[in-house]
């Protein structure tokens, strides 16, 4: 489902005159003001859908994981992508300094001589200019860790 990033920004005329938003491109939503947001998790989850090169917009809200189906950032379809959240870094509770949770996923592994999810979200941002990477703090399992440094 795609969301308005701002109602006040979207006039009645705007909306009366533009394209349903699944006919759009990823660029023509972002600047109407939506937003095609997935994330890539460096965990293993059990049973999400990947995010297939074969669609022409994102379906769902999650992609396969490395480890489980061999799927890597660079198989993202990020021309149907504004936004791309990596998932998850951990907090340290004794600091409050972030770290990535998982180095030989985040920064090991070396699949076509590039090494880890970030380096290989590093050439898709390359390929994709207008793709806004994040990095996602915390999860369900490091969001514990945050009321020490806070």
């Amino acid at each position: 489902m795609l969301l308005p990033l701002a109602l006040t920004i979207v006039t009645a005329a705007t909306v009366a005159t533009a394209a349903a938003p699944s006919e759009l491109s990823a660029t023509a939503r972002a600047a109407a003001g939506y937003r095609s947001v997935a994330y890539f998790p460096n965990w293993v989850p059990s049973l999400s859908p990947s995010l297939s090169p074969s669609l022409s917009r994102p379906d769902v809200d999650t992609v396969q994981a490395i480890y489980a189906r061999n799927f890597r950032p660079q198989d993202v379809n990020a021309t149907a992508l504004t936004h791309l959240n990596y998932a998850f870094a951990n907090v340290r509770p004794e600091t409050g300094e972030v770290y990535l949770s998982d180095p030989s996923s985040d920064t090991g592994n070396a699949v076509d001589d590039v090494h880890g999810c970030v380096e290989q979200l590093f050439l898709q941002k390359k390929r994709h200019r207008g793709l806004k990477t994040l990095l996602s703090i915390g999860g369900i399992t490091y969001s514990a860790h945050f009321p020490q440094p806070a």
